[in-house]
Formats: C-alpha cells, structure tokens, sequence
C-alpha cells in the first residue's frame, strides 16, 4: 500500500492539473463577466468567481505544504493520521466548506431562475445546503479538537461521511431540477416546430450540464465510498474536490456569461406581439393569440399557452394566465427573460 505521503504526492499532482484548468476557466469568467454590463448580478457573480478562485489557491497552497512536509521531510512527516491531519488540514476543510456553500449556492440559485424565481422549487436543495454547512463546520472543529483528543477523530470521521452525502444530494437536486427544466424546454420547442437553432442550443446546455454535473456529482460519489470503507485514496480525491468545488460553479457562471443559459426556460422564443380581446371576462388563455419569432432567420406561428411568460416594454412580467385585465387590447410583449 502506497504511504501516506505518497498519497499526497498523487493528491497535489492532480490537484495541480484541476488548478491550471481553473486559471483558464477563472480568466474567462472574469473576461465574460467584465465585458457585460455592470449589475448587481454581474457584480456579484465577479466577487462570487474571485472568491472562490482565491479559496482554492489557498487550497492548493496548503496541499503543497504538506506534501512537501511529507517527502523533503520525511523524517518529520510520521505515519499516523493525527499527526499528518495538524492546522494545515483543518485549514483545508475550512476552505472546502466555504466553496462548497458557494458553489452549490451558484447551482440552487440557476435552478431557482430557469424555474421562474419560484421559491417552493428549491426549499428542498436550500435545506440540504444549510446541512453542507453545518457539516463543514462541524468537521472543522472535530479535526481541530482531535489534535489534543483523538476521540475525536471518530466524530471527525462521521462529519466526513455527512458532508459528502449532502453535498451529493444539494447538486443532485439542484441539478435535476436545471435538467429537467431544460429538457422540457426541448420538447416545447420541438412540438412547436421551432427552428433548429434555438433546439441546438438547449441541447448543447443540456449536453454540458449532464456532463460538468455528472463529474462533480461522480466525484463526490466516489469520496462517499472511500470514506466508508476508510479507502486511503480519499486523500487525492480531497486534493482534486478542493479544485472542482470552485470549477464547477464558475462554469455554470461562463455559461451564463455567454447566454447559453437563461432566465425562464420556455424556449429559444424572443419577440411576440400580443392581441388581447376586449371582453375582459373572456378565458386569457384563450383570447390572446401570440405570433412568435422562434429564430434569427426563421418565424413560427402559434397561440400563447397557459405557463409562457410574457415581458412588456416596462419590464413588467406576465404569465398567460394572469396577464391584468386593464392590459391594453394591442400591445407588443416580449417572451422569455432579462439576462441574469
């Protein structure tokens, strides 16, 4: 069996091949998010990026410290759990904790838009995100009482099951709830005779989400399991989770950045003039009748259905089936989202 210190050699190899990958994918957030105009959102997405790429430099900065502990120093770098995980390592859980509330607060904030900003949609997620919280904390402070007691170390071990489980359910969840969303798009878009286009790119978000979630969630599947069963791999996973707890949500912010993703998923739909009947106790859904633009070059035609969500001039947001009854009776609208 490979010592522990070789195990952190492996660990911060890999780490390092994630943390180039990250300067890459951080530039181009900061280089997307720079470009677009300055709101709040755009701001904060700035920070959010700057501030998980800074915790996980210190991350990486930490492996580096031990491993080098560990083979300059062998002689005093001992075999044993409790004096291997010192400071340094609690210091590393406290950076994961931060970037895992982070990220996974950027993946339940995406669900929550893509479902309308509704609440309800993402209680579940949140509660579970309040749970990675704690957990993170709490394993903090059982790895940093372990160091004087090593009864601790039991209840340490049992945060580092916990935390995995959580932060596996939150983007599990989250992430199920992007997917399906989008997926439902496609086939309104594609019962509707939409243009290829608008289909291509909700299959190309698609396409990458199941693939950049499916990594992270795989991932921390795998820590789970080597958890349980007291693998020592789990420490190159810890190295290359470390990096990825930042990766993960800073893509999701590139592709927002890019208008790949956006607000309200009902489909690549971006103009509609609306006509309202007169008779104001007549059925909405169907007295208003909607001509839509599905594409660049392309036009479809076809009525307005209960759920689409319809932006006036003003701003104002409307669904079909609570547009006001003093809405004008001619009016152009349009159909889908402000960009994040």
């Amino acid at each position: 069996m490979p010592s522990l210190a070789a195990l952190y050699l492996a660990g911060v190899i890999s780490g390092a091949a994630f943390f180039g990958a990250y300067i890459i994918l951080t530039f181009t957030a900061v280089y997307l998010l720079a470009r677009r105009e300055k709101t709040a959102t755009s701001i904060f997405m700035m920070v959010l990026t700057l501030v998980m790429f800074g915790v996980s430099t210190v991350y990486f900065i930490l492996d580096i410290i031990l491993v080098s502990n560990g083979v300059l120093h062998p002689q005093e770098y001992p075999e044993t759990v409790i004096d291997l995980w010192g400071g340094v390592t609690t210091a590393q859980i406290v950076c994961q904790g931060i970037n895992s509330v982070l990220g996974d607060s950027i993946v339940i904030w995406r669900a929550w838009v893509v479902w309308g900003r509704q609440l309800s949609v993402v209680i579940a997620p949140l509660v579970l995100l309040f749970g990675v919280a704690f957990t993170s904390f709490g394993a903090a402070v059982a790895q940093s009482r372990a160091l004087a007691d090593p009864s601790y170390l039991t209840v340490f071990n049992k945060f580092m099951i916990a935390l995995p489980s959580l932060t596996l359910a939150t983007n599990v969840t989250a992430t199920a709830l992007i997917l399906w969303r989008v997926w439902a798009s496609i086939r309104k878009v594609e019962h509707h005779g939409a243009v290829t286009h608008g289909t291509v790119q909700l299959h190309r978000l698609l396409k990458i989400l199941i693939e950049s979630g499916g990594l992270y969630c795989l991932t921390w599947l795998l820590l789970l399991c080597f958890n349980l069963t007291g693998s020592p791999a789990s420490h190159v996973f810890l190295s290359i989770i470390g990096q990825l707890t930042g990766i993960y949500p800073t893509l999701i912010i590139v592709l927002v950045s890019i208008n790949l993703t956006q607000d309200r998923l009902q489909g690549p739909v971006y103009e509609s003039t609306i006509r309202f009947d007169r008779n104001p106790q007549a059925s909405l859904a169907h007295t208003v009748s909607v001509t839509l633009t599905c594409g660049p070059h392309n036009g479809c035609e076809r009525d307005a259905e209960a759920g689409d969500v319809l932006k006036s001039g003003d701003g104002a947001d409307y669904a079909i089936d609570d547009i006001p009854s003093d809405c004008p009776s001619s009016s152009t609208l349009m159909v889908g989202s402000d960009e994040a």
